[in-house]
């Protein structure tokens, strides 16, 4: 019974019982009969010639073969086992099991081929039967259906490795699959070839028609794009609207033929949405590596500069990676990522404070200053945002940039409204990454407690693309800081229809409408209509509207008419340092002559 208490522990894992020992007063048969009749694995046994003894109800079952029919059959006559992946038939090693002496697992991926068709997915082993004295009398087979774990385990992998809106590998499998493709050259030789692929104009249908119509162009594309490779090829969507590519054993000449046909595929496409037409196009950036070439976060920057170079030079083309402009662009990179981890590290950062002045008759809900920042050299020389931002966003630094403006923005205000019963309200930009990352939400509120800052008073803008995504760890931030007091602003509000879903499902205080519409509403009936529509909503939601890129009297004044709550921009005001600010300081103090210096093509959130 020994062995009978080995078997049952180890159920949770792979079946296995050996050494199996037969009684000397019973056969072959009637031991394994004993130990296995009442067990939830299927049992075969055959004797030293390879025929089956015994087989259990559950092996019944498994195969399809009744006892009887199987008595005395060989047990690969029985038994038919596959890769469940390949198809690929597995033999039995009976004869290895009975001169060796020795239990043996089944390979991975392991199925079942009973007489019904239907391959069951199995894990097992098989191992001898020995005599009281030692001698092998046969071999046991022992069989667990996994198919339950076999479609969780394969479940849980797409959900790790695909991208679930057009069904294509994801980022994560895209470059698993390049580092097994670079070993495998490595070892061999030969060469592969790595393209990455950009949709162009994929931001004007996002924008223009919403979220659904730039989803469905996604799916679009991706299908063209896949129906164009071989199906040993990788076509990856690594995010937004950039592809992968990766041709394995491919020369660059070919390489050029196939992305070639790619662009003519995505050209073909003509997307029609709501009674609009768009083409689109493709900018492809090309490299081939072989066992000369580097690590995959190389390549990878590798290729995206080519296709930067591609959509620089005027899309929908190929351009060919150049090893001299790729190290330029890649040390650049690396440069900035040095320089913004050294401004974090020596505080070179200013914070500016931008007003957003009240434009209707309704003064409750006091003042308000956006909290912007701009990095500076150890020269004390501004740095332009474009030299470093696309950087940090690459190797996901903006939690830490934003970490940085929370802890210093939250100690300025506790040093500035000192005591005062009405301290101004200020807004500050998260990144939707910092929404999701972990401890984010605690940091606020400790840095908060710690400053002695009423959550009353600060008011966080996040991105309306942020507000559509489908990311529940997003509202569930939004909500927690929502109760914990904090408000929240939508900034650039009204380009896609689709954010009014999420709109009715969160705590949001204040709109801020999108600026393209507020610059153009003076000469644009439609965009005026816009502007209107969406003050009209918030008032019926009771949130407040801000306009921003208000840069003339004359919109200025127009704002005020149409009862928006407030107003931002060059004619209420450029930011100004932090440093300027005092309790007594009113957003009435500002005027667009005031800082110069305060240029928003400095700070890292761009507002008007």
């Amino acid at each position: 019974m020994d062995g009978l208490r080995k078997f049952f522990r180890s159920v949770s894992g792979r079946p296995s019982l050996f050494p199996l020992r037969a009684s000397p007063a019973s056969s072959l048969a009637e031991t394994a009969r004993m130990m296995f009749e009442l067990s939830g694995n299927a049992a075969l046994v055959a004797d030293l010639q390879g025929n089956i003894a015994y087989i259990n109800e559950v092996a019944e079952r498994f195969t399809g073969v009744s006892a009887a029919a199987a008595s005395g059959k060989p047990l690969a006559e029985i038994v038919l086992l596959s890769n469940h992946k390949t198809g690929e038939n597995i033999d039995i090693p009976l004869h290895k099991v009975l001169i060796e002496a020795r239990a043996m697992f089944l390979p991975d991926h392991t199925s079942l081929s009973g007489f019904s068709q239907q391959r069951l997915p199995v894990d097992g082993s098989l191992g001898p039967v020995f005599a009281s004295d030692g001698r092998v009398l046969g071999a046991i087979l022992l069989l667990h259906d996994v198919s339950r774990y076999r479609l969780l385990t394969d479940a849980l992998f797409l959900q790790a490795n695909q991208d679930s809106l057009t069904g294509l590998v994801n980022r994560r499998e895209f470059e698993t699959r390049v580092a097994r493709a670079l070993k495998k050259v490595r070892a061999h030789k030969g060469s592969h070839a790595l393209a990455y692929l950009d949709l162009d104009k994929f931001k004007i249908v996002n924008d223009l028609c919403g979220h659904g119509a730039g989803d469905e162009l996604l799916r679009r594309a991706a299908a063209a794009l896949r129906a164009k490779v071989r199906d040993r090829d990788t076509i990856a969507r690594l995010g937004g609207d950039e592809f992968g590519l990766l041709l394995e054993n491919c020369t660059l000449e070919t390489a050029k033929l196939v992305c070639g046909n790619l662009l003519e595929a995505v050209k073909d496409i003509s997307f029609a949405w709501q009674g609009r037409t768009f083409t689109v196009g493709l900018s492809i950036g090309l490299l081939i590596f072989d066992d000369k070439s580097e690590d995959v976060g190389t390549l990878m920057a590798a290729a995206d500069a080519a296709c930067y170079r591609a959509k620089e030079n005027g899309r929908q083309r190929i351009e060919i990676h150049n090893s001299k402009l790729t190290d330029f662009h890649v040390a650049g990179e690396r440069s900035g990522i040095a320089r913004i981890v050294s401004a974090l590290d020596e505080n070179r950062f200013i914070l500016f404070a931008q007003p957003i002045v009240p434009a209707s008759a309704d003064k409750t809900s006091g003042e308000l200053f956006e909290i912007l920042a701009k990095m500076v050299s150890p020269k004390g020389v501004p740095v332009d945002p474009c030299d470093f931002l696309p950087a940090v966003e690459r190797y996901h630094l903006m939690p830490t940039l934003d970490r940085w403006i929370i802890r210093h923005a939250f100690e300025a205000h506790s040093k500035i409204y000192q005591g005062d019963d009405r301290p101004s309200t200020w807004c500050l930009n998260l990144s939707a990454s910092s929404l999701i990352s972990d401890g984010f939400a605690a940091f606020i509120s400790d840095e908060a407690e710690r400053c002695n800052v009423p959550p009353t008073v600060i008011c966080f803008e996040i991105a309306e693309t942020i507000t559509r995504a489908k990311n529940s760890r997003s509202a569930d931030f939004i909500w927690a800081m929502k109760i914990a007091g904090f408000r929240f602003c939508i900034d650039d509000f009204g380009k896609s229809l689709d954010s009014l879903v999420s709109l009715k499902s969160l705590p949001i205080d204040f709109l801020k409408i999108d600026g393209d519409f507020i610059k153009d509403m003076l000469i644009d009936d439609v965009a005026l209509g816009m502007v209107e529509a969406i003050h009209n909503i918030g008032q019926i939601m009771g949130i407040k509207t801000i306009a921003e890129y208000v840069e003339s009297q004359e919109t200025l004044e127009r704002v005020k008419s149409m009862g928006i709550d407030f107003a931002q921009g060059y004619a209420c005001g450029l930011p100004a340092p932090i440093a300027d600010l005092s309790a007594n300081f009113s957003v009435r103090n500002f005027s667009v002559s005031k800082t110069a210096r305060g240029s928003s093509s400095t700070t890292f959130q761009t507002s008007q």
